[in-house]
Formats: C-alpha cells, sequence, structure tokens
C-alpha cells in the first residue's frame, strides 16, 4: 500500500475510534442529567370538584427517559357530553402546589407559577357524562384494556419542557409539583367552558 494512502488510512482509523470512544460517555452523560431532573418533579391532579372535568391520574409506566408524563385520566364530572378538551400543567415548589391541588374548589391564593404549559383541544369522540377517558401517547405508558382511549401525538410534559427550573433555581435537594387540570372543555352541543379562576398565576 502506498505510503500516503496508508498515512490516510490511519488517521482515518484513528478518528474514527476517538469518536466511538467519546461517545457513550456523552451519551451516558447525557441521560444521569436526565434522570436528575426527571428526580426533581412529582405530579398531582390538581382536583377541582366544581369543575364539568378534572384531571383524574395519571400513568406513568414504560416511558422514554426524555419523558416526564404521556398518559392521563380525564373524568367527566358534567350531566353533557364532552366532545374535547385542552389540559394544563403548572410547576410550583412543593408546598405550594400541594396546598393548590388539595384545594377542592376555588384554588387559594398561591405565588406565581415558575413554569406552565398546556396543550390545544384534544378531540374526545364524545365522552359520555360520568365517564373517564384515557389520553396519551401511543403505545400507552401504562395498558388499561377495556377502556375508553384518545391517542396524542406529543407527550404531555417532557424534560425539556421543565428543566429550566431546575438550572435557573440550581438547587440539587429542591423538589417540585406539577399540576395537571382541564382549562377548557367543548361540549358535543357547541357550549363551551373555560376555567375562570385558573390554577395560581400563568
Amino acid at each position: 500500500m502506498d505510503r500516503k494512502y496508508r498515512r490516510q488510512y490511519s488517521l482515518s482509523g484513528f478518528l474514527f475510534l476517538l469518536a466511538v470512544a467519546f461517545y457513550p460517555h456523552n451519551k451516558v452523560r447525557a441521560q444521569d442529567e436526565t434522570r436528575t431532573i426527571r428526580n426533581h418533579f412529582v405530579f398531582y391532579p390538581a382536583f377541582r370538584f366544581c369543575n364539568p372535568a378534572e384531571v383524574k391520574g395519571f400513568g406513568l409506566g414504560k416511558q422514554p427517559l426524555e419523558v416526564m408524563l404521556a398518559q392521563v385520566y380525564v373524568e367527566s364530572r358534567s350531566d353533557k357530553v364532552i366532545a374535547a378538551v385542552k389540559l394544563g400543567w403548572k410547576v410550583y415548589v412543593t408546598e405550594a402546589g400541594v396546598r393548590i391541588a388539595t384545594t377542592r374548589c376555588e384554588a387559594p391564593a398561591t405565588p406565581e407559577a415558575l413554569l406552565s404549559g398546556g396543550t390545544d383541544f384534544i378531540e374526545l369522540e364524545a365522552l359520555p357524562p360520568k365517564e373517564t377517558t384515557i389520553i396519551g401517547t401511543n403505545p400507552l405508558p401504562v395498558l388499561n384494556p377495556g377502556k375508553r382511549t384518545i391517542y396524542v401525538a406529543r407527550p404531555f410534559v417532557t424534560v425539556d419542557d421543565v428543566k429550566s427550573v431546575v438550572e435557573i433555581q440550581k438547587s440539587e435537594s429542591k423538589m417540585y409539583v406539577v399540576l395537571l387540570y382541564v382549562s377548557a372543555i367543548r361540549f358535543a352541543d357547541g357550549a363551551q367552558w373555560v376555567m375562570q379562576n385558573p390554577i395560581g398565576k400563568p
């Protein structure tokens, strides 16, 4: 083999081995950072018994590492058929978050949310009165065969959505609560409901 080609071959081989050597470490470091961020957050449904529908619960199960939440349970408290809902979430420090989550109707005076997000209207294919539907990505993180299920394309909350809270606060021990709630409803008869007293401030 010509010396010039041997040198190019050796250099290419060296660069390839260097890339292989560093890639796993970078990947592991990114995974560790993602796990660390996930460990700072817990989820709570914001129970609102006076509203026509609420997030009754959620499922974690087998989610990708970068996903915080991909499955929720929405219960209708209305006497009318629900055609679609919007879901919202807000991040608080633990004490404030738990206090807001466990208030039965009107939310108490609260500090400003550290972060918030939500969905567009999610079509529910006519949720009957007093029934519950599962809304989640496909496949569901937690399987519930035989129940009413609606699939969405995007997880409700990802690590990228909330990691700024941990990075800004710069505390390894602080925990945060992510509150889940129904922010708006469209009924089958065309009427709409919007939460008049949003949970905390936007």
